[in-house]
């Protein structure tokens, strides 16, 4: 049985992958946080009495806040809940909590300036997802020239709807209309195979540097002001594409956006790992994966009317509002208080933590007062105050080249590298891209509106995630959706082979909804719950650049496998399925509503057994 998606057969290599009021002080300068401060500018920006004030207060806390420590250092216990109106939280032994895995009090809860500033970056998010659906439909239209008549093939003038994009696009750049110059752009691109494959791959390339470069400068200049830079190269990026003259001039637009995607995918989940408490990280955390697939589904729905070759443009030129968007709404959205902690930014990072939590700002002068027991285990022991001078200055950012030799972060690195990979290998995109082929058999004149159907039930899925992720836990549904999927996986290639067309759609639809609420989110969530804040950054960057490379493998691999072995092409990805099933049962344990350092507690243990594994292989 062969399907066939935009005019080709399943084995073609036209194959496309598809993830209230500030502080007074920040009305100054919107993007420096706060005081009109350079975020970068670290301890020159303070005053040398100021800073030393700074010290003293991380040194000496106030004796009428007292944090106890336990002699194992797994957690923290604060005296006072502000959650609970000031009354003691549950205590266990040596003062820790009844249940000492579970973070005993979450300070803060879900408001409005902290909901604003998630909604301002996931709109990145939605970026990516734009991009990575568009040319599913769109790309048939304009690399196939044979299919328009040769004359119309050949060029359109100015007053064709291509030229309507570009004089549109220059006139809101500011250079005016364009008179009487006349714009020749093509209604098509008369592409191989080969260069087809190296234009959808290089998006992945893009992404490849923009997330191993996101966290270092993410870490100079700060979450906010980094999304305000990506903007500028996420809309340069489309814009060359949405008025490309021949392929070479598109490729470097899908370049750009790629880079602007993994900037995204590195910078957004680490921001919003670190404003939102710890009790809120998974919920607030499906909100990348959520804006991702209502991206696929905006996408996708545009397809099904501008897939022409007069408005192929004017459709991925909707991209380029989505960062003009973001830009504008950034000033409305804070920057993270622990970014600003790290940087010795003391007064501005309680300012911001009390408004995005909901904090009684007291007179205490504590930096680490507003700050909840995951918090301060997040920011690791060296930044937490301590009896001994010159302790209080936090712990030096570990670059991505550094990461992997420390051999307390290798293993946490270890277990979401394999998770992303396996978020790839999967198969998800590979079904994604071939929903509309596969449909077509079953359902000739409906294909293109099943497949918008599968995005809106991968919408639908995510958000039923959000629900469900801190209640079941990460280890429970990476687990139970393992098998979902491995099933589904096998149940799809056997409906492929014979020729069981409404199974096949059915497994589909099944295979969307375990990949939702699990391989979907939880990868990218378990960063900011498995690394302190010195060295999340740099694990995103080197995690996540992994990711990037399987999508890239797959998005060159993949049609030369389909078109070998046929109906055969997803079993693969059923075994790469079953090998992550093993290793998230043995090696990943549950991080829910867990400090950071409880985490690295349990995956230090697992390490163990790892290295056992590895020392018995030899």
């Amino acid at each position: 049985m062969s399907y066939s998606h935009n005019h080709h057969s399943r084995g073609s290599a036209d194959y496309y992958p598809s993830s209230g009021q500030q502080p007074r002080s920040s009305l100054h300068d919107p993007y420096s946080g706060t005081g009109g401060h350079l975020p970068y500018d670290d301890d020159a920006e303070m005053g040398a009495s100021h800073y030393d004030r700074e010290r003293q207060d991380l040194e000496h806390p106030p004796h009428h806040h007292h944090h106890h420590h336990q002699q194992d250092g797994t957690y923290y216990s604060a005296e006072k809940s502000l959650l609970g109106g000031g009354e003691a939280a549950p205590s266990g032994p040596a003062g820790g909590p009844a249940n000492p895995d579970i973070e005993p009090e979450a300070k803060g809860h879900l408001t409005f300036p902290l909901l604003v500033s998630v909604f301002i970056a996931v709109i990145g998010a939605f970026s990516n997802g734009f991009h990575t659906s568009v040319l599913n439909t769109s790309g048939g239209t304009f690399r196939h020239c044979d299919l328009l008549d040769a004359s119309s093939a050949a060029s359109s003038v100015a007053s064709s709807a291509a030229s309507s994009v570009a004089s549109s696009l220059a006139s809101s750049a500011g250079f005016g209309t364009l008179g009487e110059i006349r714009i020749i752009l093509p209604d098509c691109f008369y592409m191989t195979d080969g260069i087809w494959g190296t234009i959808i791959g290089i998006f992945s390339i893009g992404g490849l540097l923009g997330s191993l470069t996101a966290g270092y400068l993410s870490d100079k200049f700060g979450r906010r002001r980094m999304m305000l830079y990506n903007t500028a190269i996420s809309a340069i990026g489309t814009a060359l594409m949405a008025i490309s003259f021949n392929e070479l001039m598109f490729g470097f637009g899908r370049f750009f956006a790629g880079f602007g995607a993994g900037v995204t995918i590195v910078v957004v989940p680490t921001y919003i790992g670190e404003m939102a408490p710890v009790h809120l990280r998974g919920t607030l955390g499906v909100m990348n994966q959520l804006s991702i697939t209502f991206g696929i589904l905006f996408a996708n729905t545009l397809s099904l009317f501008m897939s022409t070759p007069e408005l192929w443009r004017w459709l991925i030129s909707f991209g380029i509002y989505i960062p003009i968007i973001q830009a504008m709404l950034l000033p409305f959205a804070h920057e993270s208080p622990k970014w600003l902690y790290m940087k010795k930014r003391f007064h501005e990072s309680r300012e911001t933590m009390s408004l995005i939590r909901g904090i009684p700002l007291s007179n205490d002068e504590d930096p680490t007062a507003m700050l909840s027991d995951g918090d301060l285990n997040d920011l690791d022991p060296d930044s937490l105050p301590s009896e001994r001078p010159g302790k209080a200055a936090p712990r030096r950012r570990i670059t991505v080249f550094e990461i992997a030799n420390d051999k307390t972060l290798f293993f946490p690195l270890l277990v979401t590298v394999v998770l992303l990979v396996a978020q790839q290998f999967s198969g998800i995109n590979a079904i994604f891209f071939y929903s509309t082929g596969i449909f077509s058999d079953a359902f000739p004149n409906k294909a293109g509106h099943i497949t918008v159907a599968v995005s809106a039930f991968n919408v639908f899925m995510t958000i039923f995630a959000s629900s469900v992720i801190d209640r079941l836990g990460r280890r429970f549904l990476l687990l139970v959706c393992h098998i979902g999927m491995i099933v589904m996986g096998v149940i799809f290639t056997a409906a492929y082979v014979s020729n069981v067309d409404w199974l096949e759609v059915l497994s589909v639809f099944l295979f969307v909804a375990f990949f939702a609420v699990s391989l979907g989110p939880i990868p990218v969530i378990l960063l900011s719950e498995v690394f302190p804040t010195h060295a999340l950054s740099a694990a995103s960057s080197v995690a996540l650049a992994f990711n990037w490379i399987s999508t890239y493998t797959i998005a060159q691999t993949f049609p030369l496998v389909s078109g070998a072995i046929s109906g055969y092409a997803f079993l693969p990805f059923v075994v790469a399925l079953v090998l992550s099933l093993i290793f998230t049962w043995r090696f990943v344990p549950e991080t829910r509503g867990r400090p950071v350092n409880v985490n690295h507690a349990a995956l230090q243990s697992a390490s163990s057994a790892w290295a056992a594994i590895q020392e018995g292989s030899k």
